[in-house]
């Protein structure tokens, strides 16, 4: 510059703003989900645009629409949107894209990746498994992973390969077989996985249990019991066995259950005894107690054997008529042992005490003399196929008893009006007896008693009686000179009649009323007459 002048400069400074771009970003930048877990993505936009539009896009490119069930879009405010996978698959991984639109500064985006992986899952792994003892055991545990996983089994905490045991095999596909399993085995197992490149570990417990099949016992194979005593009978089985066995019982082969028949049969808490109520003859039979569990079943009999006093089954009340050439009675009964059968009447016991003399022949038929009196058999065992007869009949052969196998009959012959009458037969075993009665009755013409001669003198009245026997009951009449009494001839003459009698009462007024009177009576069987004398004293 010259001395003296000097100069101003004047700088203009123009300040030009251009437009900066969005920021965008996606938190977290990156993403792991394992199969089945579910996670959320944010992404975020800086800048001063007025108008943005936030998108999501998926691995395939597709423009992720919001409100989708699974994998959900939502637009938080103007600045932040968020993608949420629920519930993740394989099929969902990839890369997810973040877009931020505006008018002014145009396309931002960012991106993450998301890794979906499987973790140590037990796919097949139950618990608990049940084993039968003695059978090669296999337990089962199939782990699925991203990675093969390295399996481990423990017992009771400790490497089962490490016991040494060689009933212990890890087979090719991870599974822990036992051989020839013990109860002594059971307990709980651990399936371990581990992933060494993600220092991975999990582990299921499973619970292995060893059934164990039953074994029974009868208490006493044969029971002894007594019928028709309402008595009961316990038939008894003990068993063992895991878990507990369930006992059920069969008769001949056939299914007994309380409900059907609760006053017949009853079981105590666990069934091991089976009560047999009111025993009689019917329950004679084979019973089975049946012990059953998962593992499988194992029986045990017991023969009942039921004694029954006697008891008897068939008698018959017998009309004949006198002079007829036979008639026979029957007694049948039951019981066992098989019984013996004797005969008493009303009027005569038959004794026991009489000597008797008999023999057995071959054929197996005994003949059986009794002196003076009737005498029963000796007792006797019979079968089908080697029965016993017995016979015994009085010294004059009137009587006859005859008995086979549980029948007696006793025969009488060439009747006599003294024979009716009640006859009992009496039943006898080990265990008891058993009497019932049945009745003869005899038909026969009448039979008359008196005395023959009357004395009594004129104006004394008197009776003279006419005493009948006689079955069917008879009609009594009165006759003197054949004239039936009484009679208008005969003012001072009464009868009087009784079941056993018929009275004729006389007050003689004159030496005409003395003399013969004839009594006759008469039923279907025939008739008799007897002539009474009334002397004057």
């Amino acid at each position: 510059f010259a001395e003296g002048h000097s100069c101003c400069l004047t700088i203009f400074c123009v300040l030009i703003s251009f437009p900066a771009s969005l920021q965008v970003d996606i938190v977290p930048s990156q993403g792991e989900i394992s199969v089945g877990e579910s996670k959320f993505f944010l992404c975020q936009v800086a800048g001063e645009a007025k108008y943005k539009d936030i998108s999501w896009f998926s691995p395939n490119g597709e423009k992720l629409t919001p409100n989708q069930q699974r994998i959900s879009v939502v637009r938080n405010d103007d600045f932040s949107s968020t993608l949420t996978i629920y519930n993740a698959n394989i099929d969902d991984a990839g890369i997810y894209k973040c877009v931020v639109s505006s008018v002014e500064e145009g396309d931002s985006e960012a991106t993450v990746n998301v890794k979906i992986f499987q973790k140590l899952m037990f796919k097949n792994a139950p618990t608990p498994q049940e084993f039968k003892e003695g059978d090669d055991a296999v337990i089962v545990c199939d782990v699925v992973s991203s990675l093969p996983p390295t399996i481990i089994w423990k017992h009771k905490g400790r490497d089962v390969i490490l016991k040494k045991d060689v009933r212990f095999i890890v087979l090719s596909n991870n599974y822990l077989q036992i051989r020839g399993i013990k109860k002594t085995d059971e307990g709980t197992y651990r399936c371990e996985g581990r992933i060494l490149a993600r220092g991975e570990i999990n582990f299921k417990d499973i619970q292995v249990i060893v059934n164990v099949p039953p074994s029974v016992r009868a208490r006493q194979s044969t029971m002894n019991a007594t019928a028709n005593l309402s008595q009961s009978v316990t038939l008894a089985c003990d068993a063992d066995g895991f878990p507990e066995p369930t006992m059920t019982w069969t008769k001949d082969g056939e299914p007994i259950e309380q409900a059907d028949d609760e006053e017949k049969y009853s079981f105590n808490y666990d069934g091991s005894e089976l009560i047999i109520k009111k025993v009689d003859k019917s329950d004679e039979a084979e019973y089975i107690c049946i012990a059953e569990n998962k593992a499988g079943e194992q029986d045990a009999t017991i023969h009942l054997k039921v004694f029954a006093k006697p008891k008897i089954t068939y008698v018959e009340n017998k009309t004949a008529m006198e002079l007829e050439d036979q008639i026979t009675l029957t007694c049948e009964a039951s019981g066992d042992p098989i019984p013996s059968i004797t005969w008493r009447t009303s009027t005569r016991n038959i004794s026991n005490e009489e000597k008797a003399s008999w023999t057995r022949p071959e054929k197996q038929e005994v003949d059986l003399h009794l002196f003076p009196s009737l005498q029963s058999a000796p007792q006797a065992q019979s079968s089908a196929s080697n029965s016993l007869f017995l016979f015994c009949q009085t010294l004059d052969g009137r009587i006859v008893i005859r008995s086979h196998a549980r029948v007696s009959s006793l025969t009488l012959k060439e009747i006599q009006y003294t024979d009716a009458g009640e006859y009992v037969c009496t039943a006898s075993n080990t265990i008891g007896q058993d009497s019932q009665a049945m009745y003869l009755e005899v038909q026969y013409a009448p039979k008359l008693q008196g005395p023959v001669a009357v004395y009594t003198w004129e104006g004394n009245q008197v009776n003279i009686t006419c005493e009948v026997f006689a079955y069917p009951s008879a009609v009594i009449s009165w006759f003197r000179d054949g004239q039936l009494l009484p009679s208008s001839n005969y003012s001072n003459i009464k009868i009087y009649n009784t079941p056993s009698a018929s009275y004729l009462e006389v007050t003689p007024d004159s030496e005409n009323d003395f003399g013969n009177y004839n009594c006759t009576a008469v039923n279907r069987i025939g008739q008799e007459s007897s002539e009474f004398i009334l002397v004057q004293a």
